[in-house]
C-alpha cells in the first residue's frame, strides 16, 4: 500500500465536517462512475456527527442518497433497538432523516446467533458486492489499539466476517476482517481526542504486531487510506504531517 494521507484539524467539530465531506465526495464520485456506491458504517461519536451533518439541509441534496448501499464494518450482537447497537444509531442519525429504503440497508445482526449472523452477513456481502468490496469503508480506533471489533490479544479471524468477542460491555461482536476493508476502494479512519494520541501513533509507527495493535491491519495494510484526526490525537505523530487550517 503507500502512504495513508493524514489531515489533521483543529476539533473534532472541523473533523466531523471533513469526514462529512469526503464521504459526499467518495459515493457521489461511484455513482457517477457506475450508477451505484456502497459505504461500510462506523459506530463513534465522530461519525454519528459527520452522519447528523449528511442528513442535514447542507448535504441531503448533494448527492442521490437512493443509489447507495449501507452496510456496518462492525456491530454489537445486540438487538437493533437496543441504544448500543451502532445500526439504531445510524438509523437514527443518517437512514432515518434521509429516508432511505429498507432493501438499501443491510444490518449485521440477522439471527439470534452471532456466528450464524455472520455467516449470512459474509454471503449477502458476496451477493450484493459481488467481485468487488466497498466504495468507502469508515473505522475508528480504540484506546486500547482496537478498530472494527478485532481486539488486542485475539488472532485476526480468517473469512470476510468473523463473529468474535470484546473486552468491554457488549462482549459478542460481529465484524468485517482486514481483508475486505483494506481492498475496498478507501477507507476514512476518524480519531478524535488524547486518548486516541498514543494507539495512533502505535498502529502507525510502532513494532508491526496484530496481535497486540489490531489496527495495524488496516492502517498499514488498506490500498487507499486517508486518517483525519484532531489536534488531540495527533500529539505523537512524528512524520511531519502538516495541520490544516
Amino acid at each position: 500500500m503507500s502512504s495513508p494521507e493524514i489531515e489533521i484539524y483543529q476539533n473534532s467539530g472541523e473533523l466531523g465536517l471533513r469526514l462529512a465531506e469526503l464521504t459526499v465526495e467518495i459515493l457521489g464520485q461511484a455513482i457517477d462512475q457506475k450508477g451505484s456506491a456502497s459505504i461500510a458504517l462506523a459506530g463513534g461519536s465522530t461519525p454519528q456527527a459527520a452522519y447528523r451533518l449528511l442528513a442535514s439541509d447542507d448535504f441531503r441534496e448533494l448527492i442521490e442518497w437512493s443509489k447507495v448501499e449501507w452496510f456496518f464494518g462492525d456491530e454489537r450482537f445486540v438487538p437493533v433497538n437496543d441504544d448500543r447497537s451502532n445500526e439504531k444509531m445510524a438509523r437514527e442519525c443518517i437512514l432515518g432523516p434521509l429516508g432511505v429504503s429498507e432493501e438499501r440497508i443491510h444490518g449485521m445482526v440477522r439471527t439470534e446467533d452471532a456466528v450464524t449472523s455472520a455467516k449470512l452477513y459474509e454471503e449477502l456481502l458476496s451477493e450484493k458486492l459481488g467481485n468487488g468490496w466497498f466504495d468507502l469503508v469508515l473505522v475508528g480506533i480504540g484506546d486500547d489499539g482496537h478498530t472494527l471489533s478485532l481486539f488486542p490479544g485475539e488472532t485476526i479471524p480468517s473469512g470476510n466476517v468473523a463473529a468474535t468477542k470484546a473486552p468491554v460491555v457488549a462482549t459478542e461482536r460481529i465484524t468485517l476482517t482486514p481483508g475486505p476493508v483494506c481492498n475496498s476502494s478507501l477507507v476514512i479512519l476518524a480519531a478524535a481526542g488524547a486518548a486516541k494520541a498514543i494507539p495512533l501513533a502505535d498502529a502507525l509507527y510502532g513494532e508491526e504486531d496484530w496481535l497486540r495493535v489490531p489496527s495495524q491491519s488496516v492502517i498499514r495494510h488498506a490500498t487507499s487510506l486517508v486518517i483525519l484526526c484532531d489536534q488531540a490525537a495527533a500529539a505523537k505523530l512524528t512524520k511531519n504531517e502538516i495541520p490544516l487550517e
